[in-house]
């Protein structure tokens, strides 16, 4: 939680590890697809 807090307002940002980030992608991406397409598919760009 420390890491996250030091990206948020000014300041350094501490790293994280490529296995960290994969946790996050593993956990956190299935939610953002589901965002992003409410109706079973991706919108289309007019």
């Amino acid at each position: 939680m420390t890491r996250i807090k030091s990206w948020l307002g000014n300041g350094q940002n501490l790293p994280i590890s490529a296995d960290q980030l994969g946790q996050i992608l593993a956990r956190e991406l299935p939610k953002v697809v589901d965002q992003a397409s409410l109706e079973g598919h991706l919108p289309y760009a007019a």
